[in-house]
């Protein structure tokens, strides 16, 4: 866990992962930074959020989103988010590949026979399954369930999102999928908090801050998304509005400072690395061959 924590300072060409992990006030700093920034959103702006409704107040007679956050304008924030988040973490990616394979002169045709061990290694998480822990099966099935999870809800809101926001209290079926994802989030989250507080496995022994902070982030960001669709169904008009705006505020500084800095950044780093691990097995018979064929 101390190299893992290491080994991300060192791929993050910012800086801000080592800032984080030197100081542990330093991350809840930054999330309270960005939440504030995305409440300001929605409270600053003329045409945009609860100002909106100064120019709708049928908006406060029944739920519309449509009226508070428009959905076409969410969806560019989304997509803008997702770009920005996608660059830095595969900025960093390309920085630990450079550092990783320093000196190494590899063939493309080695790089392209591996890619099947990351996507293995990315939608498998297999090398769960190797350890000899009795509750490595369990745990590999609590992880694989979390990314189904959160795999479920990014697609949905980075793609789809025109239409899983339903903009008034009707129901629709994208929500069938919200449920799924919602109780995937907030079982593994539930579960892994108590594990952490229990310290029943050799991986939950010692918490560092950040191995609390992105549970709870996860655990806060399905209760929301939960009180926000009920308060909708119900047709609360301002309540469902302050429901969004919190669960935006818990979403998003999770994306912003977890995804590129913090803890889910092995999203990226843990198949990047067996991958690399496979490409270096793969050239030294290669290297071999050339060498007897010389």
């Amino acid at each position: 866990m101390a190299v893992r924590r290491w080994l991300t300072t060192q791929y993050d060409w910012t800086g801000l992962s080592g800032l984080m992990y030197r100081w542990a006030w330093f991350e809840t700093a930054v999330l309270l930074l960005v939440a504030g920034a995305v409440v300001s959103l929605f409270t600053l702006p003329a045409n945009f959020g609860f100002r909106l409704l100064d120019k709708h107040p049928e908006a406060l007679q029944t739920v519309r989103l449509d009226l508070f956050a428009p959905s076409s304008t969410v969806h560019v924030a989304d997509i803008v988010l997702a770009l920005v988040l996608a660059l830095l973490l595969f900025s960093n990616a390309l920085r630990m590949v450079r550092f990783v394979m320093k000196g190494r002169h590899v063939a493309p045709a080695v790089w392209i026979a591996s890619l099947n061990d990351l996507a293995v290694h990315a939608f498998t998480q297999r090398r769960w399954r190797d350890c000899t822990q009795s509750s490595a099966r369990l745990l590999w099935l609590r992880h694989i369930l979390l990314v189904t999870g959160y795999g479920t809800i990014f697609v949905l809101v980075v793609v789809f999102l025109r239409s899983f926001q339903v903009e008034n209290a009707t129901w629709h079926w994208t929500s069938i999928l919200g449920y799924y994802a919602s109780l995937m989030l907030l079982g593994a989250s539930i579960t892994i908090l108590y594990n952490r507080v229990r310290k029943s496995t050799p991986m939950h022994e010692y918490s560092h801050l950040s191995d609390w902070l992105f549970p709870i982030l996860l655990l806060l960001t399905a209760l929301s998304g939960m009180a926000l669709h009920v308060l909708r169904l119900m047709d609360l008009p301002m309540p469902t509005y302050v429901a969004y705006v919190v669960h935006i505020a818990i979403a998003v500084p999770m994306l912003v400072v977890e995804v590129p800095f913090g803890k889910w950044s092995h999203l990226m780093y843990r198949p990047l690395a067996q991958y690399l691990e496979r490409v270096q097995g793969r050239e030294e018979p290669a290297q071999a061959d050339e060498a007897k064929a010389a």
